[in-house]
């Protein structure tokens, strides 16, 4: 395989940047995909998708058909893959190929949310109302990663009161607590939201606690254990 793909500086935002699996498949998935239309199978695999399966991607990673669900998973709710699995393969497709491999620069490129579909070569874009109620942008941003995980499990909420009441919540909690709790749920694959799982709370004794409960000290290392450069 030769040639070369563009990588925008504002993958260092993204929100599974220090996540080292679904960062992986994400770049491995954009040298992977197709750069053109070709027939496959007597199908025409788009620019930008790829045909493949769990266990491929394993193999060539070095991991786990779990851990490649649950990178896919994280990749799925961010907004930058659409799945569609088979009896026979697993058919993906980069949403913004098209966008980010573009000839032309874009100074100022729109970023939009889109949602998978039973064809997984259709990604029709889905405009959310903006969520002023919730009052950080990051939280907003996390909101709406919920709504866009809860749409791909045939879940969507769509009940004003249930929306008020997840708002009311998005304000009551930092934004480390409420990533901690979606990410609980969408690992798991839950349609709800356990605030019980709220551990990074800050301590009395300078410590904070990770997903899993574990006590660290966020000066000198980082919730998974590792010891921080200082």
């Amino acid at each position: 395989m030769s040639g070369w793909i563009k990588l925008h500086r504002s993958l260092l935002d993204w929100e599974w940047y220090q996540d080292a699996n679904a960062l992986r498949l994400l770049i491995h998935l954009l040298v992977s995909v197709n750069y053109e239309d070709k027939r496959w199978q007597g199908k025409v695999i788009k620019a930008g998708e790829l045909v493949t399966s769990y266990e491929n991607l394993g193999d060539i990673l070095g991991l786990t058909k779990q851990q490649v669900k649950t990178a896919l998973k994280k990749l799925e709710t961010s907004g930058e893959i659409t799945r569609a699995r088979t009896r026979h393969c697993l058919h993906l497709q980069l949403v913004k190929w098209s966008e980010l491999q573009s000839k032309q620069p874009d100074d100022n490129p729109r970023i939009t949310r889109q949602q998978p579909d039973d064809n997984p070569t259709i990604t029709p874009t889905k405009e959310y109302k903006e969520y002023k109620e919730i009052k950080e942008e990051k939280k907003r941003e996390l909101f709406l990663t919920w709504l866009d995980y809860r749409k791909s499990i045939k879940k969507g909420i769509t009940n004003q009161q249930t929306l008020d009441r997840l708002i009311e919540k998005f304000n009551l909690h930092t934004f480390e607590q409420i990533k901690t709790v979606i990410d609980y749920s969408i690992d798991n694959g839950y349609q709800g939201l356990f605030w019980d799982k709220c551990k990074t709370e800050q301590t009395d004794n300078g410590l904070k606690r990770n997903s899993k409960g574990e006590l660290y000290n966020p000066k000198t290392h980082f919730s998974d254990g590792r010891l921080k450069c200082i």
